[in-house]
């Protein structure tokens, strides 16, 4: 009985501090009452789904365990409903933290909240170039972009957007061209001119080439590093 008793906490521990070393994600479906208004709605809200390290994840199922590795990027997979297609997100599981994935009432989407910083980091790129740019090119963050330069690093965080968004943003990487014709053109919310300055709204370019564009989801606040080498118009993300 005394061996079946040290055999059984021996593994209890084994299992504690196993489960202590890996990254967990769990889909929080307690405020899903609360957060959706309508059975029907409700309905279409569970049929979401995460692929995290090929585990499946829904609302209120297991949670997921993932062994860090911060020498690579990781991906996870996410389907708004039973009819959508799988949208791909990348992401750094660096650290053995717990993340909560959270439903987003407003965008119709989903939150990450990392329970150690007890709440949802925001999306921090350092869009670096290497060697020297003929062209224009601009680092974006969904609805706000920087302009790069040569041989330069631009650190930038997504601005100009509802305090409601979700923290899973597309990052991007254009050459663009300058115009103040507005027929046929992007626009950004906000461009960012550095030195504390207050962002240039409402700014709109042309582009001529997209070399990157992806959906990144941050799991704290360390920002994802965007390499440009401009002899090679190689894209390096890490």
């Amino acid at each position: 009985m005394l061996r079946r008793l040290i055999l059984f906490f021996c593994f209890l521990h084994t299992f504690q501090f196993c489960a202590a070393q890996t990254a967990r994600f769990y889909a929080d479906s307690m405020r899903l009452g609360r957060d959706v208004g309508s059975k029907s709605h409700l309905e279409h809200v569970l049929e979401m789904e995460w692929i995290i390290n090929g585990q499946h994840m829904h609302w209120g199922s297991d949670t997921v365990h993932v062994k860090p590795d911060a020498n690579k990027l990781d991906t996870v997979f996410f389907k708004a409903s039973k009819n959508s297609k799988w949208d791909t997100i990348i992401c750094n599981i660096s650290k053995p933290e717990v993340y909560t994935f959270m439903y987003n009432s407003c965008c119709g989407n989903f939150y990450l909240r990392n329970e150690r910083m007890k709440g949802f980091p925001e999306v921090r790129v350092d869009f670096r170039v290497a060697g020297k740019l003929k062209t224009p090119f601009l680092g974006v963050i969904d609805e706000s972009g920087v302009e790069l330069k040569s041989d330069t690093v631009k650190t930038m965080k997504a601005q100009c957007r509802s305090a409601m968004a979700s923290n899973i943003c597309h990052v991007e990487l254009r050459e663009f061209s300058y115009t103040s014709d507005t027929a046929g053109s992007y626009m950004l919310m906000c461009l960012d001119i550095g030195g504390g300055r207050e962002p240039v709204y409402d700014y709109y370019y042309r582009t001529k080439k997209t070399y990157t564009s992806f959906l990144y989801m941050p799991l704290d606040e360390t920002p994802l590093e965007l390499l440009f080498q401009t002899k090679s118009r190689r894209v390096v993300i890490r």
